[in-house]
């Protein structure tokens, strides 16, 4: 009920106070053991954190005091009458008009008056701001299962509140008579859509319970401190949780070839490197932009033209510009080895051997450059074991023999 998320200011300043800690604390943790983790948790959890001060202050007692927008003079509203079978409500954002249905009239004029009362308080609090607030952050966190609950919470928040400030020195009669105008647009809702806008009534059996025991006796239900705090501890929760959750959209196809694994355990060959200088400058495995296929070979950097040796024996199995039917590879040539092992060079601008011809270990098969879907001349090696990729490091040994490049392989790794 509303009652479980009516916080009290200074359980509201301490849940605050010790959710935003421990969430900072774990974004700081993040950005010093997982930079790459922490840069995309980060906007969510400034967009959760933002979601809890929204829900939370809007929550407090005479939150409608502190409000950040300009207030609305409710004798300058706009009304009209419609004909849907529609609750008496305030609709728009910015210039927000009073809708008055036709079966208003069916009131007697004491019941019409209090209706509208009601309708122009919630202008007066600007609750239609709120309410648009709340529904744009569960758009945004559309991730979180709470904030749906939350938002029905607030919008049976802000009718109780118009109900106690419409009824504040009310006598019985005009109590009883505004219940039953509330019972009467109950009955007429149960047949009418739902609305983005500010109604007179309301649909959760909660909150309508709510109203009846607020309007009869005077009183809404409150929960114990202990179910107030339960609720603080469970908002602290909600915000903790923003550090792990992250919105992902299936952007590609489930693969269904095997992933690229590294047989580190098994025996495998020790071959020449196929250029006279090795200097890789985007490793195997690497994720360059989240949720990008992991990188499925090592990008060697290397002058147009320079000569490419064969690693280790084996014959030509293809020498193309379109490998594999596409040419982002550009010009490229695999050799397939003893031991079920397949060697590819991409971005070639020049090819020296055929298919079907058998190269001896360290001869000349090609020359590095630029072709395909390249930013700059360099050589793209790929190995691959019973068609599963290997990291050509497992044959060609360690290449990071500088502390400059064992920093730059582990920063590519931990994005």
């Amino acid at each position: 009920m509303l009652s479980q998320f009516s916080l009290l200011f200074p359980q509201a300043c301490i849940t605050s106070i010790l959710a935003g800690g421990a969430a900072w604390a774990l974004l700081w943790l993040a950005l010093h053991f997982r930079p790459g983790l922490a840069a995309q948790r980060a906007p969510w959890l400034l967009a959760q954190l933002g979601a809890a001060a929204v829900l939370v202050l809007v929550l407090l007692p005479g939150a409608s005091r502190f409000s950040i927008f300009p207030a609305v003079e409710p004798s300058t509203t706009a009304a009209a009458h419609v004909d849907a079978p529609v609750p008496p409500m305030l609709a728009g954002l910015l210039r927000p008009m009073l809708l008055l249905p036709r079966h208003l009239r069916d009131l007697d004029l004491d019941q019409q008056a209090l209706v509208i009362e009601h309708e122009l308080t919630h202008l007066s609090r600007l609750d239609q701001l709120w309410l648009h607030m709340a529904l744009s952050l569960q758009i945004l966190l559309w991730f979180n299962p709470a904030l749906p609950a939350l938002r029905r919470q607030l919008t049976c928040a802000q009718e109780l509140g118009c109900d106690r400030a419409v009824l504040a020195g009310s006598t019985l009669r005009q109590r009883m008579r505004y219940g039953a105008a509330l019972i009467a647009q109950f009955k007429m809702q149960q047949t009418s859509p739902a609305y983005a806008a500010m109604a007179f009534g309301g649909q959760l059996r909660d909150c309508v319970n709510a109203r009846v025991a607020l309007i009869r006796d005077g009183i809404a239900f409150h929960s114990h401190a202990a179910v107030r705090a339960a609720s603080g501890c469970l908002l602290i929760a909600l915000l903790l949780a923003s550090v792990v959750l992250q919105p992902a959209f299936a952007l590609r196809p489930v693969a269904t070839s095997p992933r690229p694994v590294n047989p580190a355990a098994e025996s495998l060959p020790q071959w020449l490197a196929p250029l006279q200088r090795m200097h890789i400058t985007s490793y195997f495995g690497t994720v360059r932009t989240a949720g990008a296929t992991p990188h499925g070979g090592i990008d060697l950097a290397a002058r147009a033209g320079t000569p490419i040796m064969a690693p280790a024996s084996g014959t030509v199995t293809a020498s193309t510009d379109l490998y594999q039917g596409e040419a982002r590879y550009g010009e490229v040539i695999a050799i397939e080895h003893a031991g079920g092992l397949r060697s590819v060079y991409a971005h070639l601008n020049q090819r020296s051997v055929k298919v079907g011809q058998a190269v001896a270990k360290g001869q000349l098969i090609g020359h590095t450059g630029a072709t395909g879907r390249v930013s700059g001349p360099h050589l793209h090696l790929e190995i691959h074991r019973n068609n599963i990729k290997l990291d050509p490091e497992l044959l060609l040994g360690s290449q990071d023999g500088t502390d400059t490049a064992k920093n730059a392989r582990d920063t590519q790794r931990s994005r």
